[in-house]
């Protein structure tokens, strides 16, 4: 059994990201099911640039959020080629990721905002023909671009 030690403060909960826009990677993903039944995906995104926890999002694979999930799967790196996908699949890809602080069941934290101008649902490709942000924003991203040579597809 692990002794406990009182005195020490600990490292605290995460220092909450600001809204904005990040260059992110998904560190973890876990399929689930919805309350519906409906499979999702539940990922973690850290910061590219120092590998700090930015937020969670969820990716839809079927009902009322699929429209969205296929919008988030490709700014991924996927396509309709990618028929079977599993939660594996997603740990190490990266995007940019437009966030917002939202409330839910009292709760304040970081979501990506879905409905951000100019973005498929909140995130946009690393890897775009673009190479760069999305339409309307600028290269002012709060983490660091890697190289195209550090993007896993």
């Amino acid at each position: 059994m692990p002794r406990m030690n009182w005195d020490d403060e600990g490292g605290g909960p995460p220092e909450r990201m600001p809204e904005g826009e990040y260059l992110v990677e998904v560190k973890e993903s876990e399929e689930k099911k919805s309350s519906k039944g409906d499979p999702y995906f539940s990922v973690v995104f850290k910061l590219v640039a120092d590998g700090k926890f930015v937020c969670y999002d969820t990716i839809m694979l079927r009902g009322k959020g699929w429209g969205i999930g296929r919008s988030k799967l490709q700014a991924l790196g996927f396509d309709e080629k990618d028929d079977m996908i599993e939660a594996h699949n997603l740990v190490g890809r990266r995007c940019y990721a437009s966030t917002e602080e939202k409330t839910y069941q009292g709760k304040r934290s970081l979501k990506v905002d879905i409905y951000a101008d100019g973005w498929m649902a909140g995130l946009w490709p690393h890897n775009s023909p673009a190479s760069g942000p999305p339409p309307g924003h600028d290269d002012t991203f709060t983490g660091a671009p890697a190289s195209d040579d550090e993007v896993p597809f």
